[in-house]
């Protein structure tokens, strides 16, 4: 169960505690917009654990045996996609607080700058 409360613009979500449902009920008794939601796929599950790292592995062991050139491709697109995610999302300083909005910044920005100076280089390369 996950409780996420808003006041004043700010959320706070509270999960994974033992007694989820006392404190659903003490927020409940304040004045706080108090939602409960459920996660949908269970992910302390080994079961999900284990599905996921298999196909995890099946995906990879595909592009490797394809060929060490897709595996590069894959990399650098991969790299350049969480340097997108890091600037446009910030998932750190969601979670984490503002603090971290400056690492998320310079980490995603050195992450695409460096995908698309190899990317380039590459292409050079081949030409």
């Amino acid at each position: 169960m996950i409780i996420k409360c808003r006041c004043n613009r700010k959320v706070i979500v509270i999960a994974e505690y033992d007694q989820m449902h006392d404190i659903y009920e003490m927020f409940n008794n304040l004045e706080i917009d108090v939602v409960e939601t459920v996660q949908k796929i269970d992910w302390n599950s080994s079961k999900v654990m284990v599905i996921s790292l298999l196909i995890s592995f099946a995906v990879f062991t595909c592009i490797i045996l394809v060929g060490n050139d897709l595996y590069e491709w894959f990399s650098l697109f991969a790299q350049f996609a969480f340097g997108v995610y890091f600037l446009g999302f910030k998932p750190i300083s969601r979670s984490a607080g503002h603090r971290f909005i400056w690492f998320e910044r310079i980490t995603g920005s050195l992450m695409i700058i460096a995908s698309l100076a190899v990317i380039v280089f590459k292409f050079f390369e081949m030409s």
